[in-house]
């Protein structure tokens, strides 16, 4: 009978200390998870200024609006209605990647303001220019980025000459 009491309180006790360690363990990981979120919104953010002044060449040169967008970024989709409504009246290029379905949403909603990159030139485009995540919104002036920046409401609007007539 002494032999079955020790039995069971030592396994009472293991299963104490078990209990004990997976608090432990949950409140850990509870802290970890509220700094990784920190991080994750930290690394979200990028600096789009970096590209400010590059010059570009080819099809991203020859429009004056060019936006890069990931189909499966909610924060790209969400840019979309804004994209369209600046792309309206210009010369624009979008340039979309992620997965074909979602693809093809976007390239409805773009296709009629804007000249569509999808496919394998899509990520290449993006490495070219040196993009530094999604969304990225472009104005390009005479060959260079004009201005960058990661929401259409943060874009600068094109800068207008005026011609003087000479007298």
């Amino acid at each position: 009978m002494t032999f079955l009491l020790v039995a069971v309180v030592v396994v009472g006790a293991l299963c104490l200390a078990d209990v004990l360690l997976t608090v432990a363990v949950l409140r850990r990981v509870r802290a970890q998870s509220a700094e990784i979120a920190v991080l994750q919104a930290s690394l979200k953010r990028y600096d789009t200024e970096v590209l400010v002044g590059r010059e570009v060449f080819g099809v991203v040169a020859a429009h004056d609006l060019v936006g890069f967008l990931d189909a499966s970024s909610a924060a790209s989709v969400a840019e979309v209605p804004r994209f369209t409504d600046k792309a309206t009246g210009t010369s624009a290029l979008a340039v979309i990647e992620g997965d074909p379905p979602d693809i093809k949403a976007l390239i409805a909603l773009l296709s009629p303001v804007a000249k569509i990159v999808v496919g394998n030139q899509a990520p290449a485009l993006a490495k070219i220019v040196g993009i530094p995540g999604f969304p990225t919104f472009l104005r390009i002036d005479d060959g260079r980025i004009g201005h960058a920046a990661t929401a259409m409401a943060d874009l600068a609007e094109p800068a207008t000459t005026v011609k003087i007539p000479s007298q």
